[in-house]
C-alpha cells in the first residue's frame, strides 16, 4: 500500500514538473485529450447510428473525425516547434554588453540591497 502511494506521488510529481518546464509535454497531453473525445464521440455516433439504422452519415463522420485528429496533431506539433524556438531564443541571446562598458566592480555574491557590516567590508579590502 505504502509502495504505491509513493508511486502515485512520484508520478504527480513528475507530471507537475513536466507540466510547467517541458516545451513539448503540455500541447501532446492536451491533444492527446482532444483526440480521445474525438475517438469517444465517434464511437458513440456509430453505436447511435446502428442502433437507429441511420447509416447515411457514417462515411461523412469518419472523415470528420479523421480530419479533426490530423489537425489537432499539426497543432500540437506547431505549438510545440513554437515554444522549442522561443525557448533556443530565449537561452542563446543573453543581455549583450556593448564595448566600453567596464564589468561590474561589486564582488559575486554581494548584495546590494542589504547593507553589508563593517566586518564584511574589512575582509573585501585588499591589502596595501
Amino acid at each position: 500500500m505504502l509502495g504505491r502511494v509513493f508511486a502515485w506521488s512520484a508520478l504527480v510529481v513528475w507530471l507537475k514538473i513536466s507540466w510547467r518546464n517541458s516545451t513539448w509535454f503540455r500541447p501532446v497531453v492536451i491533444a492527446a485529450v482532444i483526440i480521445a473525445m474525438i475517438v469517444f464521440a465517434h464511437g458513440e455516433y456509430l453505436e447511435y447510428a446502428a442502433s437507429a439504422s441511420a447509416n447515411r452519415h457514417v462515411l461523412l463522420s469518419f472523415a470528420l473525425k479523421w480530419g479533426a485528429i490530423a489537425l489537432t496533431a499539426l497543432t500540437a506539433l506547431a505549438v510545440t516547434l513554437r515554444n522549442k524556438r522561443r525557448k533556443t531564443r530565449s537561452i542563446s541571446s543573453p543581455a549583450e554588453v556593448t564595448e566600453g562598458e567596464d564589468e561590474s566592480t561589486v564582488p559575486s555574491g554581494v548584495d546590494l540591497d542589504h547593507p553589508r557590516s563593517a566586518a564584511e567590508r574589512i575582509l573585501d579590502e585588499k591589502p596595501h
